[in-house]
């Protein structure tokens, strides 16, 4: 049986980097970081991703077009933000797949707005322990259901 593939999305990777490292040093899982917006939705396409573990408030990046419809629409006022984006980019997959945000996010209004596309949330900043404790919580829920 195949590992799940866990992918990061983070531009404050430390954390991030220790989790996945812990997750394939101990054959748990395939994991990879990305620290793009854009990085992300190529490794989102490249192949199917079980886990993403996402930041919400991330950059755009220089070249926010190349990112979609509503990048070139909105990126002005999403700049810091790509992580809607990125939700926003999982309608385009053929399977979703679980997603943790790992944020500092607070705001009402966009908690709620993503509650219908997150599974879980672990709060920035959060000890590499506490991130790798709730990615494992994530990894065993997605086991439990099957295919």
């Amino acid at each position: 049986m195949p590992r799940p593939r866990v992918l990061f999305v983070d531009d404050d990777p430390e954390n991030v980097r220790a989790c996945a490292l812990a997750l394939q040093s101990a054959g748990v899982a395939e994991a990879e970081t990305a620290v793009t917006i854009g990085a992300a939705v190529t490794a989102l396409h490249a192949r199917p991703v079980d886990l993403l573990v996402m930041d919400l408030f991330m950059p755009l990046g220089d070249t926010p077009q190349a990112l979609g419809p509503r990048a070139r629409k909105y990126h002005q006022q999403l700049q810091e933000a790509g992580g809607i984006l990125l939700l926003d980019e999982l309608g385009r997959l053929t399977r979703r797949p679980y997603t943790l945000l790992h944020t500092a996010c607070r705001e009402p209004a966009i908690l709620e707005l993503t509650q219908d596309l997150v599974q879980g949330r672990v709060r920035k900043p959060a000890p590499a322990d506490v991130l790798l404790d709730a990615v494992l919580s994530a990894l065993r829920e997605i086991a439990a259901s099957g295919p």
